[in-house]
């Protein structure tokens, strides 16, 4: 039934709770390397911009440094990632396989063979892509918006809360247009 199903999911996760926290700081660290990668850079342009010889060398060094390590964490990420939810796959098999032999057989003939293959095949995959595949990006993309906020303000403060508030506006849009909508219905 669902709450065996819910229950077995939660349990999945739990046991493959290390990677997934590993894979979710590898993609925090990505987010970061990312931005630092991109200020590295406008600093490179800004060195070659200004004549600053002396400076360009080091930037330059910097930037190839950090770019290299942009992709470390990007190949580390994908790795754990493809770790955490192939373990979570077979966990999830696993127990669903174990509790479809520990029904009894009257429960287990209420549903067809095609539900079970169904179940093993199709749901564990949805679930895979629409649920734990996703939680990495969100870290990632928290993380990316908090470190571009960050250097933004480095740059210039007005400029980070001008964005910031720029940023609500799809939100407050969004809900006026709701609020109009139903009123008027």
């Amino acid at each position: 039934d669902e709450e065996t199903m819910r229950l077995i999911m939660i349990r999945a996760t739990k046991k493959g709770k290390v990677l997934l926290l590993a894979t979710c700081i590898l993609h925090i660290i990505n987010a970061w390397t990312i931005i630092l990668d991109t200020y590295c850079i406008a600093k490179v342009m800004e060195c070659v911009e200004k004549g600053q010889s002396e400076q360009l060398f080091s930037m330059l060094l910097l930037a190839l440094v950090v770019a290299v390590f942009v992709r470390v964490s990007s190949i580390l990420g994908l790795v754990t990632k493809l770790s955490f939810l192939t373990e979570n796959e077979i966990t999830l098999k696993k127990d669903i396989v174990k509790n479809m032999f520990f029904r009894p057989l009257k429960s287990f003939r209420q549903n067809s063979d095609a539900y079970y293959v169904n179940l093993l095949t199709t749901d564990i995959e949805i679930y895979r892509t629409q649920t734990l595949a996703i939680y990495p990006y969100v870290c990632s993309s928290v993380a990316g918006i908090v470190f571009s906020v960050f250097m933004l303000g480095r740059m210039n403060v007005t400029l980070a809360l001008i964005t910031v508030l720029l940023s609500f506006i799809p939100f407050l849009g969004n809900s006026f247009f709701s609020k109009l909508v139903q009123k008027y219905r």
